[in-house]
């Protein structure tokens, strides 16, 4: 069961390889300087295509599989927009470029399509994280009179932030993996996919939340604070839906949207995202910025009627000012995400921390034990040898007793000897018989102990194999940029975990090592079969003096008895020799186990100290909410320029 949850988390990982079919090539190729006018692109793309579906379908598939995802503009966390003609010049971009891209080339041949900003989770956001700003884009396309979303960014490839570089993957090579150490390179993969392409906002949901609740498609709208608070994808729970109903026809409005210029639709993005999601003032402002110089715009075009001109002026002043303090809240709550997100950081740190040190401990838990089993079975094979070596020497001086396998009849036989020999032969069968049957009953159960702790230890081995895969997905998620919060190490480091528990069952028996309880029985094995070879070695005395005071009354009787002691005792003695020699290769199989369970332990100390030196940092973050105010900032000083401009010239005109 737990390999089988491992073997699911593994396959279901999205954030590296995606989960979608692969993207087949639907668009035509076009050559490089034919494809750098985005009107002629569109048409060159879509010809002989006349329905919706193809034509989106070419234009869709020609983007992902051209336009690269810019990593270094993402990583220094710049928010400038890229014009279109530099995106087909460059081919890269970030998801705004992508967007544009799509909704540009679409609307040159006819289809309606729109780009929809909104929040996303991805492995940056925690469950406790609470989201403030917009930080992603898609598209929705109208196809058959049916609005539908896509997400080109997303579908193009994924960016994996870990590489081993050359002399780090020469070491992985050659340590057959156990040496995996990378640096942080973050690259993008292309993998045109369908993951994100053509979905209802029900799928959408799972990780995309649009500013305004227009463009959530979904059957019943959230509230900002329900989707924040929803477990499904942080539960890895995708849920898949074809199709959906809208509470209200909102069909018509979201046609009236798409007629809208741009500047229009950031206004609606704006003052509609702030009413939806309080915390996001930045954009709000943007679109009391938008709206002022608009106002600017059309103050500046009627300078010769002062009456309508103040009145104007007005207007900019007061659009103006509410930006700026929209601009200023936006700058207190940009710093207080800021301070959660850093708090955060270092709460995330310190679990690591304690869930490293206490796998740590469960590691050398394992190991101790493991290597207490080896050197248990260690010293009981050389034993097992030199009893091995001691019996066959007491079986072949047993044999060269003077004549004690010779079955002919007693030369000599006196009759006044008949009953205190019959005494003595049937005392001494007792007493063997009782014997042979006591350690027969001791083997039989010591083969039992065997074969119940090669069972448990084959069962433990299977699962510290299956313990040395959890180590290698830790590493694997840990270099994807994932953290302690996130589902897949929550579950692999419990996993991890159990095998304390799994440990207790598997190698301890009433809370005794196994291995000390097996030995126990062994020593007593040992010692049985000394005192067994003693026995026997006064046995053949009393054999030998026996077949001289043979009777001729019952003499066939006592003769067969005779016999069949001395072939069983035989038999008996070569039992011992293969019993331990059997011992011994059990002995050396146990030692291998423990030798194997040793190696596994020490492998998952290993990646555990390289897991102790990883570390959280608040660089990406303090980098990220820097750029963030720097742009608020520079929004707010060009609203208050602009103010500044407009009310000096309220002065000189207006009385």
């Amino acid at each position: 069961m737990i390999l089988r949850k491992i073997v699911f988390l593994i396959t279901a990982f999205a954030f590296i390889q995606g989960q979608a079919q692969k993207l087949p090539r639907m668009h035509k190729r076009v050559a490089f300087f034919s494809s750098l006018n985005p009107k002629k692109l569109a048409i060159r793309l879509t010809a002989g295509k006349y329905s919706d579906q193809e034509k989106v379908d070419a234009i869709h598939s020609w983007i992902v599989y051209n336009i690269k995802y810019d990593v270094k503009k993402y990583t220094a966390n710049d928010y400038k927009v890229t014009s279109l003609k530099k995106v087909l010049r460059q081919r890269k971009a970030v998801c705004v470029g992508y967007c544009y891209l799509m909704e540009a080339l679409c609307s040159y041949v006819g289809v309606k399509c729109v780009t929809v900003p909104g929040y996303s989770k991805n492995i940056e956001t925690d469950a406790c994280d609470s989201l403030y700003l917009d930080d992603h884009c898609w598209n929705a396309v109208k196809i058959d009179g049916r609005w539908k979303l896509l997400d080109p960014t997303w579908n193009a490839g994924y960016i994996t932030f870990y590489r081993h570089g050359f002399f780090n993957k020469l070491k992985y090579i050659f340590s057959l993996g156990r040496n995996n150490q990378m640096k942080y390179r973050p690259r993008f993969h292309r993998n045109p996919e369908t993951k994100f392409y053509l979905k209802t906002g029900n799928e959408f949901a799972y990780d995309h939340l649009s500013v305004i609740p227009l463009w959530q498609m979904v059957d019943e709208p959230f509230a900002m604070e329900d989707w924040q608070e929803d477990s499904t994808f942080y539960l890895r729970e995708m849920k898949k839906s074809e199709a959906y109903s809208d509470p209200e026809d909102w069909d018509g409005q979201r046609d009236d949207f798409h007629e809208k210029d741009q500047m229009e639709r950031l206004k609606e993005y704006g003052w509609a995202g702030c009413e939806f999601n309080g915390r996001n003032q930045l954009g709000a402002g943007i679109a009391d910025y938008i709206c002022g110089k608009q106002f600017e715009k059309i103050a500046m075009e009627k300078m010769t009627d002062t009456v309508a001109f103040c009145r104007q002026v007005d207007s900019v002043e007061f659009y103006l000012k509410r930006s700026m303090v929209r601009h200023d809240s936006a700058g207190k709550l940009i710093m207080v995400e800021k301070l959660s997100l850093l708090r955060n950081i270092k709460a995330k740190n310190e679990k690591m921390k304690v869930d490293n040190k206490l796998v740590m401990q469960v590691m050398k838990h394992a190991q101790k034990d493991a290597e207490s089993g080896g050197k248990m079975q260690n010293k009981y094979a050389n034993l097992a040898n030199t009893k091995t070596q001691n019996n066959k020497e007491n079986v072949k001086q047993f044999l060269l007793k003077t004549g004690i396998y010779t079955t002919m009849p007693a030369k000599q036989r006196y009759a006044l000897d008949s009953t205190a020999a019959a005494i003595k032969v049937d005392s001494v069968n007792r007493i063997l018989r009782f014997s042979n049957d006591t350690f027969d009953r001791l083997l039989v159960t010591m083969e039992n102990q065997y074969n119940a702790v090669l069972m448990l230890l084959q069962k433990h081995t299977e699962y510290m194999d299956s313990l040395r895969g959890y180590t290698m997905a830790v590493v694997k998620y840990r270099y994807a940029g994932l953290d302690d919060n996130d589902y897949e190490i929550q579950q692999l480091k419990k996993l991890w975990l159990t095998n304390l528990k799994y440990h207790d069952s598997a190698l301890y028996v009433n809370r005794v090592l196994m291995f000390d309880t097996m030995m126990r029985s062994v020593k007593f094995g040992f010692s049985y079969i000394g005192k067994m070879n003693t026995m026997y070695k006064s046995a053949a005395s009393i054999y030998i003096e026996m077949k001289k005071k043979c009777v001729a009354s019952s003499s066939d009787a006592i003769i067969a008895a005779y016999v069949s002691n001395l072939e069983k005792t035989k038999d008996l003695h070569n039992y011992f020799s293969s019993w331990l020699i059997t011992h011994n290769y059990v002995c050396i199989d146990i030692q291998k186990v423990s030798g194997h369970l040793e190696a596994i332990a020490k492998h998952g100390q290993q990646v555990l100290k390289q897991e102790a030196t990883i570390k959280i940092l608040a660089k990406s973050v303090n980098q990220r909410f820097s750029s963030l105010s720097k742009l608020n900032l520079k929004q707010r000083s060009e609203a208050d320029k602009s103010l500044k401009k407009m009310l000096a010239l309220k002065r000189k005109n207006c009385k």
